[in-house]
């Protein structure tokens, strides 16, 4: 924002209009095709058996604070 000489509060704005613009046209084609559009993902990686798994506290020397993540739901097709 400093070569543009824009103030410095302007980086929200700029950001909000943007993210703004996007989240319209995703309104507007869901109301087009008359359902709710939901993207499709699909882990697509190593097997996740537990044989790449680490204890968080060997990786960086940190435990986690609380809460597990089941590895099989880290990624969920949706149909």
């Amino acid at each position: 924002s400093v070569q543009l000489q824009l103030p410095r509060d302007a980086a929200f704005g700029l950001f909000s209009i943007a993210r703004s613009a996007g989240l319209l046209a995703h309104c507007i084609e869901q109301l087009r095709v008359g359902k709710v559009i939901r993207p499709r993902s699909r882990y697509t990686g190593p097997a996740l058996d537990g044989r790449h798994l680490r204890p968080a506290a060997e990786v960086n020397g940190k435990v986690p604070q609380a809460g597990v993540i089941d590895k099989n739901r880290v990624f969920k097709v949706v149909e």
